[in-house]
């Protein structure tokens, strides 16, 4: 079998890009051929040097910026990934990761014409970080592409979530049989074991914890900074309700507006039981853990 991943994900560095890179390889060492084509956003040079034989990018290292020029650069990209698609029209299926509009409707035209099954992954709501931003052309654009993605369920063959709360969305847009629970979360053992043992983050000996103290840690990316918004907010009013006193929570951050998490500990007035560490390698995340 022959299967087309398309992404936008900062890979493999993201949390969404180590994701798809897991699911591709997993499924190379089964036997299938994969090519994970990489739409948005700018890659690292790194990335282009680095990065496996099947890893395709469709736009060149550049800056990353919420600005009229980054939607121009999308709508481009966009062009891009129709004219590429057709280099694929001898694949089986199409997995797409997110739940953006314009990249579906492009790939559904592809999948309609060469008649090919479709199965999308959503693990998260894109555009929800922009739900409490401040009024601007990017932040409204980002919030109807994603709620202009429902128009393209009815030409989804299957759709991956990792969420009850996802799950719970989409089956009342959608037959419930085309809906399948996936992992959130997916590892490579092998190199899990070989970052532990080679990369080991030593500051976190320095971690000073008291007695009877309970340490919450977060190693990864907060690209999508609203779940560790939600749960920061939790811990507040557990704080709040005098009904925990003993909790340090320690932040590895590795890419993502950092600025964000580090305005709302501030607010919550938090200060004191968070430590933020940032520009952490995604390498550093298993010793963390």
């Amino acid at each position: 079998m022959k299967l087309l991943i398309i992404t936008r994900a900062n890979y493999p560095s993201s949390s969404w890009g180590k994701r798809v890179r897991m699911i591709a390889n997993g499924l190379i060492k089964n036997g299938v051929n994969v090519k994970v084509l990489v739409t948005y956003p700018w890659p690292k040079i790194e990335s282009i040097n680095t990065v496996e034989e099947h890893i395709e990018f469709l736009t060149k290292p550049s800056r990353k910026k919420e600005s009229i020029f980054s939607i121009l650069k999308q709508i481009k990209t966009l062009y891009q990934l129709h004219k590429t698609l057709e280099n694929y029209k001898d694949y089986d299926k199409v997995l797409l990761t997110g739940d953006r509009w314009l990249d579906t409707a492009v790939v559904v035209k592809f999948c309609k014409k060469y008649k090919k099954e479709l199965f999308v992954e959503v693990v998260d709501e894109v555009g929800r970080k922009y739900d409490n931003k401040k009024f601007s052309l990017y932040r409204s654009l980002a919030i109807l592409n994603r709620e202009m993605f429902n128009h393209n369920l009815k030409n989804i063959n299957k759709l991956f979530v990792i969420s009850s709360y996802l799950e719970n969305k989409y089956s009342a847009l959608m037959p419930k049989s085309k809906i399948i629970r996936s992992s959130p979360t997916i590892t490579c053992i092998d190199e899990y074991i070989f970052n532990l043992k080679t990369y080991n983050y030593f500051e976190l000996n320095n971690l000073i914890i008291k007695e009877n103290e309970l340490l919450i840690t977060y190693a990864g990316s907060c690209e999508r900074p609203n779940g560790i918004l939600f749960f920061l907010n939790c811990i507040s009013n557990l704080i709040k309700n005098k009904k925990y006193n003993n909790i340090r929570i320690f932040f590895a951050f590795n890419i993502g507006d950092f600025r964000v998490v580090h305005n709302y500990v501030s607010e919550l007035g938090i200060e004191d039981i968070v430590t933020i560490k940032i520009d952490i390698s995604h390498f550093y995340i298993p010793s963390i853990y």
